[in-house]
């Protein structure tokens, strides 16, 4: 695809083809995420102290804490997965729209750009 291709897309197109190139690292942004919502999650509990003879079992503030900080690391994997989600599709839009701006689909009648690559090299007729 030449420059003056490039130029005859629509700005929408465009500016799908620019975000393809973002989305990779986004995806990589949200799988860590992810990662450290799930390690929040398996994270212990509070635990009981032995001091001197007696035992001391954790403060009820400690399991209301922790309760709340993997209740809140379960919304984070959801939207982190839901985010995933979403630029996977967006890159999977893109892509279309790539491969439909590179074939120029429907444009011009008898139109193959991919013509050239699908010719097989003959070497008995000197060339293709």
């Amino acid at each position: 695809m030449d420059y003056a291709e490039i130029q005859n897309l629509d700005p929408a197109t465009i500016q799908q083809l620019m975000e393809l190139g973002i989305i990779p690292g986004q995806l990589e942004q949200s799988q860590s995420d992810i990662q450290a919502a799930q390690a929040t999650q398996s994270a212990p509990g509070p635990y009981g102290r032995q001091a001197g003879g007696l035992y001391q079992a954790a403060n009820p503030m400690e399991h209301l804490a922790n309760a709340l900080r993997k209740f809140k690391a379960r919304d984070a994997e959801a939207d982190a997965r839901a985010s995933a989600d979403q630029l996977r599709q967006d890159q999977t839009s893109a892509r279309r729209a790539f491969f439909d701006a590179y074939t120029n689909r429907g444009s011009t009648p008898g139109f193959n750009p991919m013509a050239n690559m699908l010719r097989i090299r003959n070497p008995h007729a000197g060339g293709y």
